[in-house]
This record gives C-alpha cells, structure tokens and sequence, in this order.
C-alpha cells in the first residue's frame, strides 16, 4: 500500500509518469497508503479479527484449521 509513495520504486515512478506530478504531490490524496499501516496496528491491538470456531462454538486462536 505504501510503494506508489515511494518515487524510486516502479510503481511510485510509474504514477508520478502516469499523472506527471511529482510523488510528494499526491501524497495528501493518497490517505489510505499511510492509514492502512496505522490500522493494521491498532486493530491488531484491539484484537479484532476473523476467528475460527469448533463445532461447540469455542474461538480457536493459533491453532490449526477446526476441520483438520
């Protein structure tokens, strides 16, 4: 998410062609490049996530697939 801010890799070279603005320029259009990382960080922190669940209803956290 955060390459097309990156002028030196080919995806930031390629947009700052394709619009013809340099990348600093776009960087305030480009919110959701600098707020996922922030996201993934926080609901990593809240612990929101998707959960397995056995057949009993109990979470299954870091373990192996319920069906195996």
């Amino acid at each position: 998410m955060t390459s097309p801010l990156v002028p030196w890799n080919t995806c930031g070279a390629f947009q700052s062609s394709v619009l013809g603005v340099p990348t600093l320029a776009y960087l305030p259009y480009a919110f959701l490049n600098y707020l996922n990382p922030i996201m993934s960080v926080l609901i990593s922190y809240m612990k929101i996530g998707i959960y397995w669940r056995t057949q009993s209803g109990e979470d299954v956290v870091a373990k192996e697939h319920p069906g195996n």
